[in-house]
């Protein structure tokens, strides 16, 4: 099973405020196995918005300069 912080459930969670669906499937594949988790869209989640847009403008694109 994929932790809560793995990377790919918080681009999930992205992905699903972004398009207003409520959940999708995460289809992770190995060459031994292959599970599908159903991730349902997490209201709480939209409260780190703000401080990613924080992030984005204050600390990673002045990174490009």
């Amino acid at each position: 099973m994929l932790k809560e912080t793995h990377d790919y459930c918080h681009q999930n969670q992205g992905q699903l405020h972004l398009t207003g669906t409520n959940c999708c499937d995460l289809i992770v594949w190995t060459p031994k196995d292959m599970q599908i988790i159903r991730r349902v869209k997490d209201d709480s989640w939209a409260m780190n918005i703000p401080i990613m847009i924080d992030f984005y403008f204050k600390t990673f694109l002045p990174s490009f300069n």
